[in-house]
């Protein structure tokens, strides 16, 4: 203390807090410059009494004020799960989540991520730098790695929190922006786990060094489990809507491919249906020559007016898209690489290339194509194409034989007038 600065010590007396056989602290009692005092035995006794009466202040005081901020955090803790339960739009739970998690251990900087398994990528799906929302598209996905030594992948790998007191000795344990951006100095990585399994991370960010500890990390943990099954039954609500919608398409577009059309109407209602449902720049059904080695494009649509390529020939022969098509029938994505398996004038950079079974029997293909580079098809639009094509499959051959049959009909009906006349 400054009032204290440059006086001479001449005597202390030192008593330790004892509450049940632990140390909580030490009263210090000094003699200053001049004095003559010399603490003796009965000054210890006594301090010693003060001191144990002290301890059980200070003890039971800390007890409350631990139980009082044990309850704020339960209150929090409440709030922010009615808050969850409010809402099934993911973005507005992770504004949520990450709102409470503040108040539990306060924080400016940190967000959510989400756990590809399947793919091995940690994918930052909030994030807030300064208290300010960031753009989570300047971010790039994350590796998993269960052996690396980094934050994120430890915490996946352990399901149990991970904090880093110095990330810039652990590089890759912090995303990369595409901007400019100060690395956070300290993290902590919170898995949320649902059903035994890692869906993502809750993390929190400091520009200071060991920001974080054991009790924080106990405490958010209590706050993740709420928030990752929050996110599961909001992804699982999305994906019923999604079913039900694509169901509905399904429905929609087997009866319009399903009416008692001709061929070219067939053909015309199926590719329009599908490139205005997976939204792609040009559609295109090709079958197969009698020797089935080309396909012919019979039919097609694009909605921006793209050169014609109706007539062309695809060979199949050392053609790898279309021979994995033929192999494996079921629907495959292609790239700008494989350009072999479509015309060169639709200038597409990828596709959907999905088979026309039927009894099993490949007929022809579809073309869905898109002028973006990476073009991704998620499994689902996969699913959806495949069964539409498979329903156009049956549509198609219908529409055949009724005009075969048709055709057939009208040469009957040209011999009998020509019987008529001759006889």
């Amino acid at each position: 203390s400054p009032h204290y600065e440059g006086a001479r010590l001449t005597a202390v007396i030192e008593v330790p807090m004892l509450y049940g056989g632990e140390l909580i602290g030490v009263i210090v009692v000094e003699e200053l410059d001049n004095a003559i005092h010399k603490f003796t035995e009965r000054d210890a006794r006594l301090l010693s009494l003060f001191a144990a009466q002290a301890a059980s202040v200070v003890r039971n005081a800390r007890l409350y004020e631990e139980t009082h901020h044990r309850a704020e955090q339960l209150v929090t803790l409440n709030e922010m799960s009615r808050g969850l339960a409010a809402t099934l739009d993911l973005p507005t739970i992770y504004r949520t989540a990450y709102q409470y998690a503040c108040k539990l251990v306060e924080n400016q900087s940190g967000g959510i991520s989400l756990f590809d398994s399947q793919k091995g990528l940690i994918i930052p799906t909030f994030k807030m730098v300064n208290g300010a929302p960031v753009d989570v598209q300047t971010y790039s996905p994350l590796p998993y790695d269960p052996h690396a030594n980094t934050g994120r992948s430890r915490a996946i790998a352990m399901r149990a929190p991970v904090w880093v007191d110095d990330l810039l000795k652990l590089d890759a344990s912090a995303p990369k922006p595409r901007c400019r951006e100060q690395t956070p100095r300290s993290a902590l990585f919170i898995p949320m786990v649902v059903e035994d399994r890692v869906i993502g991370l809750l993390e929190m960010e400091s520009d200071q060094h060991a920001v974080y500890d054991p009790g924080d990390a106990e405490l958010l943990e209590l706050a993740a489990g709420q928030i990752g099954l929050s996110i599961r039954n909001a992804q699982l609500f999305g994906q019923t809507q999604q079913r039900a919608q694509e169901l509905a398409l399904v429905n929609q577009l087997s009866t319009a491919v399903n009416q008692p059309l001709t061929l070219d109407a067939v053909l015309a209602n199926t590719l329009q249906e599908l490139v205005c449902v997976l939204n792609v720049d040009h559609g295109a059904i090709a079958t197969f020559s009698d020797s089935r080695e080309y396909l012919t494009v019979t039919a097609e649509y694009s909605p921006n007016g793209a050169q014609s390529v109706r007539g062309a020939l695809i060979p199949v022969r050392d053609n790898p898209a279309i021979e994995t098509v033929i192999r494996e029938q079921r629907a495959l994505a292609i790239s700008a690489g494989s350009a072999a398996a479509i015309p060169r004038a639709i200038g597409a950079r990828s596709a959907l290339m999905v088979p026309l079974l039927l009894h099993d029997e490949m007929i022809g293909a579809i073309s869905l194509a898109s002028h973006e580079e990476r073009r991704v098809f998620p499994d689902a639009e996969m699913v959806l194409a495949q069964t539409i094509a498979n329903q156009a499959a049956s549509a198609i051959e219908k529409a055949r034989l009724l005009e075969e049959a048709r055709r057939r009909a009208d040469q009957l009906a040209v011999l009998n007038r020509i019987a008529n006349a001759i006889n």
